[in-house]
């Protein structure tokens, strides 16, 4: 019997215009945007819609941005009785990945989010941190890059030959000089905030205090955490795992291998890119298992995963 994970896109998934079609096709679409804008008081859609590049890529804007769009994509598969088992979201993806199992409110997610957003933004200066990713290495490799190069350190296992790192812009420049000379392919990311490393340290503080405001329920379904890639169903034990994210690696590799493992054969990325999808290809390949990969960033896309996964229904 085939068994199903949703994963939830992290930041870097977004561009203008995205998710219009969908909005224009679904009505039960339209009304998680329409909350949002009413909730966040901003014409967040106007910007996801019609906003440029630049505006869209404010990580003011992004997170909420990502967060809506891929409630709106779950709340069309849940409402088409789309079956699934485990959740997995990945960094940003996660809090979704939590709305979704019944963790916290749309309106209480928003909410975070928003704040989450100004934390990290505001915890180091634009300019003084930054990230790269290393191609086609091992880990003990990034690792010695790292060592090497100072304060930088490896902050999203995404799969094999695929490791990101984070820190200080002078460190990744350092690294980057490092890997030419050794005819290592390593290249910069175009982000402004070294995620999931110590310099946000001052953010998860910040978020820490901010989300005892609110209360987190169990969760529905397993939800695969970024922090240890081990499942996690305790409303407790969230509120300290989506802190940890913040300031440590995002172990996605190690999260969709725990997935085959238990015998999960069909993937479906919800979000408006296709990255993480190819990511899970690469580890299943890794791997040696076969598995079918489905993803709803087009009304095309979602029609058809709608048509392949609905017929059962998680209560």
């Amino acid at each position: 019997m085939s068994k199903t994970a949703f994963l939830f896109s992290g930041q870097g998934a977004q561009y203008p215009g995205m998710m219009k079609d969908i909005y224009d096709s679904y009505p039960e679409a339209q009304n998680i945007f329409k909350h949002a804008d009413t909730y966040l008081n901003m014409n967040l859609s106007e910007i996801i819609f019609n906003g440029s590049e630049e505006l869209l890529n404010q990580t003011k804007y992004t997170q909420p941005a990502l967060l809506t769009c891929e409630a709106a994509i779950f709340t069309v598969l849940k409402t088409s009785k789309c079956k699934y088992d485990f959740l997995e979201g990945f960094s940003l993806g996660e809090w979704t990945a939590l709305l979704a199992a019944d963790v916290i409110s749309f309106e209480n997610a928003l909410s975070i989010i928003r704040k989450r957003a100004q934390y990290m933004q505001e915890a180091i200066p634009i300019g003084v941190g930054g990230m790269a990713v290393v191609l086609n290495q091992s880990i003990e490799t990034v690792n010695e890059l790292c060592l090497q190069s100072g304060e930088v350190v490896p902050s999203n296992y995404n799969c094999p030959g695929q490791i990101t790192v984070s820190g200080k812009d002078s460190a990744i420049r350092t690294l980057l000089e490092i890997a030419e000379k050794r005819g290592i392919i390593a290249k910069r990311l175009a982000v402004s905030i070294p995620s999931h490393c110590m310099l946000m340290q001052p953010a998860a503080e910040q978020l820490q205090t901010y989300i005892e405001n609110y209360s987190f329920s169990d969760a529905k379904v397993p939800i695969i955490m970024n922090y240890n890639a081990q499942p996690e169903t305790k409303s407790v034990l969230f509120k300290k795992k989506v802190i940890l994210q913040l300031t440590n690696p995002v172990y996605f590799e190690a999260s969709i291998n725990y997935l085959l493992n238990l015998g999960i054969d069909s993937f479906v990325e919800i979000g408006p890119g296709k990255t993480l999808a190819g990511l899970v290809k690469r580890i299943a390949k890794n791997s040696g298992k076969k598995i079918r990969i489905l993803k709803t960033g087009s009304v095309e896309l979602l029609n058809e995963t709608v048509k392949e996964l609905s017929g059962g229904h998680n209560e």
